[in-house]
């Protein structure tokens, strides 16, 4: 959607003028929501008897829009964007960070949450909207990236993260995602589409 606010800006705002939010961060965390997993995503398994494994392999790669407490949040929260509004351009939007995740307290994992702040600081007054797990819920909650598999992570470990972002070619309101993740040498990777 900030494709469409970058060519607005490019478009017609005028010399001196300002967007508002200003400025987007984008943060990430590991998550550990056995409640959320076992109910969007293992519940497929077991439908009245019935095994729906194929709903449950597309159901794992669409990330959900959810809200999470922050003891759900079992590692550091990192900031893998910042966009200045005012100046990025469209190709800034795609992106690929990697980063580590240090663990808070040891957990089953399983996946990742990832939410947004944004900036209204042009003004005689900032503001900001901060729509983390530790803030007020906002209409946009978090997004959770669920692993096809829980995982372990101990305590006083990290989470190596590599976070790749960008429009999906036959629809530029949707996101492919891909993100790989290494705990203690053990290597994962998972593909979700944001619709």
């Amino acid at each position: 959607m900030l494709d469409s606010v970058i060519r607005a800006r490019d478009d017609f705002l005028v010399e001196g003028g300002a967007i508002l939010p200003n400025k987007f961060q984008m943060y990430f965390a590991t998550l550990a929501d056995s409640d959320g997993f076992e109910d969007k995503v293992e519940s497929w398994r077991n439908v009245y008897g019935f095994n729906y494994e194929p709903i449950r392999s597309w159901a794992v790669t669409e990330p959900v829009t959810d809200t999470v407490t922050p003891r759900n949040v079992i590692s550091r929260p990192v900031s893998v964007m910042e966009i200045d509004i005012m100046t990025a351009t469209i190709p800034d939007l795609d992106f690929t960070a990697q980063f580590t995740l240090p663990t808070v307290r040891e957990a089953w994992a399983q996946g990742f949450v990832g939410w947004f702040n944004v900036d209204f600081d042009m003004g005689s007054t900032a503001v900001a909207l901060n729509t983390s797990p530790w803030h007020k819920y906002t209409h946009w909650q978090q997004c959770l990236f669920y692993a096809n598999d829980e995982f372990f992570v101990p305590t006083d470990s990290t989470v190596t993260v590599c976070l790749g972002m960008k429009k999906n070619a036959g629809n530029a309101r949707d996101l492919d995602v891909e993100v790989s993740w290494d705990v203690n040498g053990e290597a994962h990777e998972m593909s979700y589409k944001m619709r």
